[in-house]
């Protein structure tokens, strides 16, 4: 899995089970196994972190209606 997929997953991860004031660029680091630079290489804030892990959540989201919504047939 890609690097920067597995941040995302790892912010989204730690929001959900610990909270949001859990939620650091040192943490994500810790918890990614990388050093805090390594993070700041992919995001260069926790802003930008958040925005693009609610964007990447909303995307797979829509993947996965999609493929349910090719599934139906008829009316809605």
């Amino acid at each position: 899995m890609d690097k920067k997929i597995q941040l995302l997953l790892n912010t989204a991860h730690i929001i959900a089970e610990e909270g949001m004031q859990k939620l650091t660029m040192d943490y994500v680091a810790k918890k990614s196994n990388l050093t805090k630079g390594g993070v700041l290489y992919h995001f260069d804030s926790k802003d930008t972190l958040l925005v693009q892990m609610n964007e990447y959540v909303i995307e797979q989201f829509n993947e996965v209606l999609e493929k349910h919504l090719d599934k139906l047939s008829g009316a809605y």
